[in-house]
């Protein structure tokens, strides 16, 4: 039947498609890996997301379309993965996804040499440089807000994630109790039991503050 032939050859073409696309990055990162830009602007791993935050949600948002609030935990930490392999192997799209301030700040003063009214950019430009540290301390505050009301929505829909957080928490005091008694097996063996990328209490409340939220409120 010729409809039916027509119907398998478009499935044949996306298969081909996806193949392509796969071995294509496949040796995108074989290339970058062993080549000069592997790490051309530092390595990160995936403990670095709240380091790299700004970054990651503008590179999810404007490179993969994905709204911050329509992500989980789980999902989140699977972005940031690809983010990592871009970021280490120099394959982002722009600049600005591995330093934001820096690119902004070379956008700005571009545009004041230039002095091309027409000439637009993600930002508002700036009066003065009084203005414009106030409005990237805007920004920052505005990005730990919407993070912290992400993550705690992930940690509302990812049941057993508090009991995880003192599980870790619990593991980290008895490696150390192991430790001051000399005992370097029990130890080590439980530093291996430790998730590195799992995030605690007491690391939530460093990074945003009073912003934080509270582990009765991620209950």
């Amino acid at each position: 039947d010729k409809g039916k032939k027509e119907k398998k050859s478009d499935k044949d073409r996306e298969k081909d498609r996806a193949a392509k696309t796969k071995q294509k990055e496949s040796d995108k990162l074989k290339q970058t890996a062993t080549g000069s830009t592997w790490g051309k602007y530092g390595i990160i791993r995936e403990g670095d997301m709240y380091m790299k935050q700004e970054e990651f949600f503008a590179w999810l948002s404007e490179v993969k379309g994905v709204p911050q609030d329509a992500c989980g935990q789980r999902e989140l930490k699977e972005y940031f993965s690809d983010f990592c392999e871009d970021y280490n192997t120099a394959t982002m799209p722009s600049k600005k996804y591995y330093n934001l301030a820096a690119w902004y700040a070379k956008e700005q003063e571009k545009a004041a040499k230039s002095g091309s009214e027409g000439k637009r950019f993600e930002r508002a430009k700036f009066d003065d440089e009084a203005e414009r540290q106030r409005e990237i301390k805007r920004a920052r505050e505005q990005r730990a807000l919407e993070t912290t009301a992400l993550m705690a929505k992930a940690m509302r829909d990812g049941e057993g994630l508090v009991a995880d957080m003192r599980e870790q928490e619990e593991l980290k005091f008895k490696m150390r109790q192991a430790y001051s008694v000399g005992d370097t097996l029990r130890a080590r063996e439980l530093s291996e039991r430790l998730d590195p990328t799992r995030v605690t209490a007491e690391e939530i409340k460093k990074k945003f503050g009073s912003y934080a939220p509270s582990l009765s409120s991620m209950k």
